[in-house]
């Protein structure tokens, strides 16, 4: 399942690494990290790991049935040029290992 953006909203399937070019200026990252699952899907399955790197700074959010979503907010000073979003497989291989990433926002602060 290739990487889609619909509505807002950034759909990823384990394992996948996407880069973004960062505006100049963007010093910090945040969105909300969710399993990306109806109620009649098998979630037991599900576990995997979002790690979100941009320079030297990075988080990473495990997800799990257990646990099925996190907050990313990464502060990465105005040095960063990419934003990378990299999907691992957990310990059941790519198995609904599927990302809803919602709510994302760059902060960018303007020069005075």
């Amino acid at each position: 399942m290739p990487p889609r953006v619909d509505a807002g909203v950034w759909w990823m399937h384990a394992p996948v690494k996407v880069r973004f070019d960062l505006p100049q200026g963007a010093t910090r990252f945040a969105a909300v990290a969710q399993l990306d699952a109806d109620s009649g899907e098998p979630v037991g399955w599900s576990d995997f790991v979002v790690c979100v790197t941009a320079g030297d700074a990075a988080q990473a959010c495990h997800i799990t049935r257990e646990q099925p979503s996190g907050r990313i907010n990464l502060p990465f000073g105005g040095t960063a040029t990419q934003l990378t979003i990299e999907l691992d497989a957990g310990v059941n291989g790519p198995v609904m290992d599927r990302l809803r990433l919602r709510d994302a926002v760059v902060l960018i602060e303007q020069s005075r």
